[in-house]
């Protein structure tokens, strides 16, 4: 008779919904404990193998470090005996990009959390794991502002890295910024009526590697890819940093000298943690 009634459903409705709240409660309880001990459990077993394997990176890096001092020490003692200068040494300052200044369209700078207070100066080099990220170019107290290898106004000394035995082949690296992509994605008209791209829209290009000697193209001593580093010429960026990887070399329209187009070795949209190299320089 009450199941008949529209309040005698609504009477048992809410009388079931109390009676079994507190059975709903623990169940829930219970269940919400199981899981986070089990997600605890999974999450330290993750810990302790990340743990593991960091140990082992570790030791392998002190016996990295242990080889380049014996290295070290090996090249002091045979620039001494050729009466050559020391070996400038620089190490590496940790920093974090705090603002962009357009690594992805228009801009071509970065501004990190180091500055003059740690050391750092005008002209440094800025790398990552991957190569040459750029260099200093303007400090503060506690930030610097960095110019990437692809800003056009970036200019740096480096030389092809080829096989041993081969002729020393070097060239200036140039920037050549970011330009617009074609075919266009949007069109708009300009005055004398030539269809144009909206100036928001830009594309990663190849940086210029000029003055590549014309001897080392006609003899084809320069392989498919040749991987790019600096040189150290000039002493405010040192040598041997990977820049980027040559994918064509043809002679200049003078034809007195080759030029090339690089690709960078730094992925710049997922730069997140570069290291500023401080210290001596070849040039003091």
């Amino acid at each position: 008779m009450l199941l008949c009634t529209g309040a005698g459903a609504r009477l048992l409705h809410s009388a079931g919904a109390e009676a079994t709240w507190p059975f709903e409660s623990a169940i829930r309880r219970v269940w919400r404990g199981a899981c986070s001990r089990l997600l605890a459990v999974v999450r330290a077993q993750e810990t302790l193998s990340r743990l593991h394997s960091l140990e082992d990176e570790v030791e392998q890096l002190r016996l990295d470090a242990r080889m380049l001092e014996d290295l070290a020490a090996e090249n002091r003692e045979l620039r001494e005996s050729f009466g050559l200068p020391p070996t400038v040494m620089r190490h590496p300052l940790v920093c974090e990009p705090v603002t962009w200044g357009g690594a992805l369209g228009w801009w071509q700078s970065v501004r990190v959390n180091r500055g003059s207070a740690d050391g750092v100066r005008v002209g440094d080099a800025v790398v990552c794991a991957d190569g040459l990220v750029g260099r200093i170019s303007k400090t503060h107290s506690r930030v610097s502002d960095v110019i990437l290898v692809t800003d056009a106004n970036s200019r740096i000394a480096c030389t092809l890295a080829l096989p041993p035995g081969s002729p020393t082949v070097r060239g200036i690296l140039q920037g050549n910024g970011w330009r617009s992509p074609s075919p266009p994605f949007f069109e708009s008209k300009g005055q004398a009526g030539d269809s144009g791209l909206l100036g928001f829209l830009f594309v990663a290009d190849a940086m210029r590697l000029d003055y590549i000697d014309r001897k080392a193209l006609d003899a084809g001593i320069i392989p498919a890819r040749a991987r790019v580093v600096t040189s150290g010429l000039g002493g405010q960026i040192p040598g041997g940093i990977p820049v980027g990887w040559l994918v064509s070399a043809t002679l200049a329209g003078d034809g007195l000298y080759g030029e090339g187009r690089v690709l960078p070795a730094v992925d710049f949209a997922g730069l997140k943690t570069m290291a500023i190299l401080v210290g001596g320089r070849a040039d003091e």
